[in-house]
């Protein structure tokens, strides 16, 4: 499991506007999906991932993922599961993602971690991921989640994730 955010690991500004409506939305639990309107936060959609867990075993599918998201991923992810990533992730990053995702549902409470990924040039880059749980039904079954990209030097670009279903 994660351990807890400190003080002096803030949330960069992506995180903390989702951070702050969805603590508006539930007052410190866990909001309902119908309470998410996502017309309240139109500078984040394009940054939003919408996630639904399953349980037996515990997987996360990404329902929808924003413009922004599927630009930082290098292709649309929407419909898949983290885990058909953990094969040929060479950086540890969807182990970090999948362990954020995971204490989100089992603690009906934001879980926000930090990966690191690189770009083509080796640099590494911070990002940070927040993870916003939701009910439906009475029972965490989704989740809001979204990253804060760190900066790279400006000629260099991120690499990009590996579909492992377009391997031949």
């Amino acid at each position: 499991m994660l351990a807890p955010m400190t003080d002096s690991a803030k949330p960069g500004p992506n995180i903390a506007a989702l951070l702050a409506h969805w603590q508006a939305l539930g007052g410190g639990s866990a909001p309902t999906r119908a309470q998410f309107d996502p017309m309240a936060v139109p500078r984040l959609l394009p940054h939003i991932y919408v996630v639904e867990f399953e349980t037996r075993p515990f997987r996360v599918r990404y329902r929808l993922t924003g413009t922004k998201a599927d630009e930082w991923n290098g292709f649309n992810i929407t419909g898949r599961y983290i885990d058909e990533f953990l094969v040929d992730d060479k950086f540890g990053a969807n182990r970090i993602l999948l362990d954020t995702y995971e204490t989100a549902w089992r603690t009906g409470q934001p879980a926000i971690a930090t990966y690191h990924w690189p770009t083509r040039t080796g640099f590494m880059v911070s990002v940070g991921f927040g993870v916003f749980p939701l009910t439906v039904n009475g029972i965490v079954a989704q989740a809001l989640a979204i990253e804060d990209i760190g900066t790279a030097p400006k000629a260099d670009e991120w690499v990009p994730f590996e579909d492992p279903a377009k391997k031949t």
